[in-house]
């Protein structure tokens, strides 16, 4: 009889499901992306919230941002944190993609989907319509080809 998941470890898979999305939408596995807002490496990393990140995960310099096992274990913590924070995997993609703060402020206001910024609506229905499998089979995270 297989031994049911721990809640730590069911909370480490999903941070790592929730991971591979984020790397796939955020640099599509590129270690060297910069998006046209800054968003740096695997995970699209913006310097300052590298820098000051709070939620008790460990800061990045920016000189690590292209450092792919540095950018993908301050993302997962990051994208731990904000599911930690929230308890919902909606908030927590919408936190990571237009920052806790806009979140908190959005929430407050009654989180209704029609406030959200559009791209940030896109960056969590990418993730709530298909779960996942929103990241295609045939890509690979950076640590899987490497």
């Amino acid at each position: 009889m297989t031994e049911p998941l721990s809640r730590t470890t069911a909370a480490e898979e999903l941070v790592y499901d929730l991971s591979r999305y984020v790397e796939y939408a955020e640099s599509s596995g590129n270690p060297n992306a910069v998006s046209r807002m800054g968003a740096t490496g695997l995970m699209g990393i913006m310097p300052n919230t590298g820098m000051t990140p709070g939620y008790q995960v460990s800061p990045i310099s920016p000189r690590d941002l292209m450092n792919p096992e540095k950018n993908l274990r301050f993302g997962r913590e990051y994208l731990g944190a904000m599911l930690d924070k929230y308890g919902n995997v909606d908030h927590a993609l919408a936190a990571y993609n237009w920052g806790p703060g806009n979140v908190d402020k959005w929430i407050s206001q009654g989180s209704r989907l029609s406030k959200l910024p559009q791209a940030t609506k896109d960056y969590v229905d990418g993730w709530k319509d298909v779960g996942k499998h929103a990241v295609p089979k045939k890509w690979q995270s950076w640590e899987e080809r490497n």
